[in-house]
C-alpha cells in the first residue's frame, strides 16, 4: 500500500463490466489520437470568408457563362434549385455514412468487450495526491498532477490522465448524492493539483499483486 487507510479521501469497489470497460478504452484512444481544433482568430475568419466568397462567385460564373455553352442551353437553373433537388440524396448518403461508422464502432466495442474477462473487481482509493486503481493483480498510481480533465457522462466519472483513464460508474456509489459528492471532491483535488507548483508526474504501473 502506498498510504495508510486513514489517509484515504474516498474508496470505491465495483464489478467490471466488459462493455463499459471497452467503451472507456475506446473513448480514451479516440481522445489520444484526435487532433486539436485550430484556434480561431480574425485572420482565419477573414480568410475563410474570403475563400467562401471566391468559391461562390466562381460557381455562379460557371453556371452563367460556361454551363450554357456546354449543355447547349440559353440558361441554367440557379445552383440553389439544383442543390435543393440533390438534397434528399445528400441526406441519404450522409445517413448511410453515419450509420456505417456507428456500426463499425459497435463491432469494435463488442470485439474488445469479448476479450475482457467479466467478474473482475476494480478497487480505487483516492488520496489528496493521487488515485490508486487495482484490478487483475495490477496496480496503477495516477497523481492528480497528471490528470488532464474530468469527464462526466454515460453514468460514470472519468479521470483522464496523460496515459491512463480511471473511471467511477454511478453504480459504485450508494446513491446519486454520494456520486455527486465524489465529483465535487475530484474537482476540488484536481483544481488544487493544477495550482500546485509541482512537476507533472506520469502514472506509475505496478504489476505486482495488489495488497
Amino acid at each position: 500500500m502506498r498510504y495508510h487507510a486513514w489517509q484515504r479521501v474516498l474508496s470505491v469497489s465495483f464489478e467490471r463490466q466488459p462493455e463499459e470497460h471497452a467503451d472507456v478504452i475506446l473513448s480514451s484512444g479516440n481522445r489520444l489520437t484526435s487532433t486539436r481544433a485550430p484556434r480561431l482568430n480574425l485572420f482565419t475568419v477573414g480568410a475563410a470568408t474570403a475563400f467562401g466568397l471566391i468559391i461562390g462567385a466562381a460557381l455562379e460564373a460557371y453556371r452563367r457563362f460556361v454551363l450554357p455553352g456546354l449543355l447547349g442551353l440559353e440558361s441554367v437553373p440557379p445552383l440553389s434549385v439544383i442543390l435543393l433537388q440533390l438534397l434528399p440524396f445528400l441526406l441519404l448518403i450522409s445517413a448511410l455514412i453515419l450509420g456505417r461508422a456507428y456500426y463499425l464502432e459497435s463491432l469494435k466495442k463488442l470485439s474488445l468487450a469479448s476479450e475482457i474477462a467479466p467478474g473482475a473487481f476494480v478497487d480505487i482509493d483516492v488520496y489528496e495526491t493521487g488515485v490508486e486503481t487495482s484490478s487483475d493483480e495490477t496496480t496503477i498510481w495516477m497523481p492528480w498532477t497528471s490528470v488532464r480533465e474530468i469527464n462526466v457522462g454515460k453514468r460514470r466519472i472519468e479521470l483522464v490522465g496523460d496515459g491512463f483513464t480511471t473511471y467511477f460508474p454511478e453504480r459504485a456509489f450508494t446513491d446519486k448524492a454520494a456520486y455527486s459528492d465524489a465529483l465535487l471532491t475530484f474537482s476540488k483535488l484536481h483544481r488544487v493539483a493544477r495550482k500546485a507548483p509541482e512537476e507533472r508526474v506520469e502514472p506509475a504501473f505496478d504489476l505486482a499483486p495488489a495488497e
